[in-house]
């Protein structure tokens, strides 16, 4: 047997997004390092804006999706339920939950965000602009649901002590 074989899906998942994890810390910090913090926060959150537009398709792919446009909140809760089960590893400590009629709350567990981690080791995170929940709002976009998110630009773990919100989805007969 292979050691691919032998390993399990969530070993897998697990050993797949430490990789992705490394990465995206050295990049940050060579990019820190060389162009300042200003650029650097650009350059993420451009970055995140652009891994959306070839994420979202793949998953559609992925999760077996193939209406172009999400129109209901049991399509959006089917759909984010997959693609978070997808790509997020247990180490991440983010939880979710959909609230009927139409909201989706998040939150990270105290202190355990990895993007809070790294730029606080790095002692820029009074300024670091989140790409994480940016992530999010441009999945939703993509997606074309209609929402109202919690606008997270600076990194709420710093500046408040927690990490969490909700979205609200303005679906027809979800208005709460």
């Amino acid at each position: 047997m292979s050691t691919l074989e032998s390993i399990g899906k969530e070993d897998l998942k697990e050993l797949l997004n430490l990789g992705w994890m490394t990465h995206d810390g050295m990049w940050f910090y060579h990019c820190l390092k060389d162009l300042g913090l200003e650029a650097t926060n650009r350059l993420n959150l451009s970055a995140v804006d652009s891994l959306a537009l070839f994420e979202i398709p793949r998953m559609r792919k992925a999760l077996g999706f193939e209406k172009e446009r999400i129109e209901t909140m049991a399509e959006l809760e089917a759909f984010i339920n997959g693609a978070f089960d997808l790509i997020m590893p247990r180490f991440m400590r983010f939880t979710h939950a959909f609230v009927p009629p139409n909201r989706m709350t998040w939150k990270w567990e105290d202190g355990q965000c990895f993007a809070y981690k790294g730029v606080r080791r790095l002692g820029v995170a009074e300024d670091y602009r989140c790409g994480v929940m940016r992530r999010i709002d441009r999945w939703f976009e993509l997606l074309g649901v209609p929402f109202t998110g919690p606008g997270v630009d600076r990194c709420l773990m710093h500046h408040t002590g927690s990490c969490g919100g909700e979205y609200v989805f303005h679906f027809p007969g979800t208005e709460s």
